[in-house]
């Protein structure tokens, strides 16, 4: 696909038309600088399938507000929500754009303890591999207490 200068007005107006093809174009065109929170929740709630997600999350990576997306999206009841919402963190945990503060590193082990128990073995493997990256990218302090929630999960 060639590259499309960024439209905010075109982007809206693509995404109004609720059609499952027209979503997957809003994401690339959408200037990152206007993309809101606000926005981002509608994009990531209302799109129609994986493919129009991960567009979405794939603008998600580049704004501001991108780690605290990522751990609100985690823990969604959709399971194509949660798989975005890991990819998008061990992007940014790889990329080391994203540092957890001590709240949010909580938080997140949280939300993959629960996820590594998922009845879904794609939310399973997100979360898996996005700890996975997490631990590599972190500190010796996180990597100890993805250790410990490890640890905590093979106990009987």
């Amino acid at each position: 696909m060639a590259p499309y200068a960024p439209n905010y007005e075109l982007a809206i107006e693509l995404w109004k038309e609720n059609i499952r093809e027209l979503r997957l174009w809003p994401p690339p065109i959408m200037p990152r600088e206007r993309m809101s929170p606000e926005l981002a929740d509608v994009w990531t709630e209302h799109s129609y399938n994986r493919n129009g997600r991960d567009a979405g999350f794939n603008l998600l990576q580049h704004v501001d507000f991108r780690a605290c997306i990522g751990l609100s999206v985690m823990a969604a009841t959709e399971w194509i929500e949660q798989i975005c919402a890991y990819q998008l963190l061990a992007r940014l945990f790889v990329r080391k754009c994203s540092e957890p503060n001590e709240r949010g590193a909580d938080e997140y082990l949280d939300q993959v303890s629960v996820a590594l128990q998922s009845n879904n073995i794609g939310v399973r493997h997100a979360a898996s591999a996005g700890l996975q990256k997490a631990g590599h990218a972190a500190g010796d302090s996180y990597e100890q207490r993805v250790d410990e929630l490890l640890a905590r999960l093979q106990a009987p």
